[in-house]
């Protein structure tokens, strides 16, 4: 009887063995699975990361290409710009040649606007405008004519004695509109000269002022009378 429970008890025990085992294989097989997948993902990223490597030396090659292409754009770029540049400071000085052209046949005639000859005395041209103070009253007609075309409008209603007078309109305008207003009228000026002076008195002279305006043939003449004013010289138009 013992016998027998003990041949039980051993078959038991060596089936339970025998579980174990399998499970144990089992589990050891997935495990080992698992891994060589893993095995298996890292060979196929470690290929890629060598074929990416391969290509490494192209990549700089192309990115040298690329780099070398940005900077010859920017060279052709600069140099559209500086031709643009040129072609128009060409045409600019061949307006300006066209206009000393025509001051010179004027100031060699002296032809003025109403068919009238007029003495050689030179023109100024609006580059050589400068700001020469109220000191005389040729000096506050050109510093006058500066100030229109700088657009300063302080400085030539203080060249005037009725400011309300200056040539532009005032009414409802900015100081920028008036500003503006100055520049338009001042651009069409291609030179001007104080013709003759008339003293009336110690404190006032009569000034003929010939313009050569754009768009206008021959030489049109305005008369300022100018006025001692403290120590300045104004004028009205």
């Amino acid at each position: 009887m013992k016998t027998k429970y003990h041949a039980l008890l051993v078959a038991v025990v060596l089936a339970s063995a025998a579980t174990s085992l399998t499970w144990l294989q089992s589990r050891t097989v997935s495990k080992l699975e698992s891994e060589n997948r893993q095995l298996n993902t890292l060979a196929v990223e470690a290929q890629n990361l060598a074929a990416e490597n391969r290509q490494i030396p192209d990549l700089k090659v192309i990115t040298a290409q690329v780099e070398q292409l940005r900077g010859e754009t920017s060279d052709l770029q600069r140099i559209r710009n500086e031709v643009h540049q040129l072609r128009d400071r060409q045409m600019e000085a061949k307006q300006e040649l066209a206009q000393n052209e025509r001051l010179r046949k004027l100031y060699a005639t002296g032809t003025t606007s109403n068919g009238g000859t007029a003495a050689a005395i030179a023109f100024t041209t609006p580059a050589e405008l400068v700001d020469l103070g109220q000191a005389t009253a040729e000096a506050a007609i050109q510093t006058f004519f500066w100030a229109m075309r700088e657009g300063n409008i302080d400085r030539s209603k203080a060249c005037m004695i009725n400011p309300e007078e200056m040539g532009v309109d005032q009414t409802n305008s900015s100081p920028e509109d008036l500003s503006a207003q100055m520049k338009k009228e001042a651009a069409d000026i291609r030179g001007l000269r104080v013709l003759d002076r008339a003293p009336i008195s110690t404190d006032e002279i009569k000034l003929t002022v010939q313009i050569v305006e754009e768009g206008i043939d021959g030489i049109h003449e305005i008369p300022f009378k100018a006025r001692r004013v403290g120590r300045d010289w104004k004028f009205d138009r």
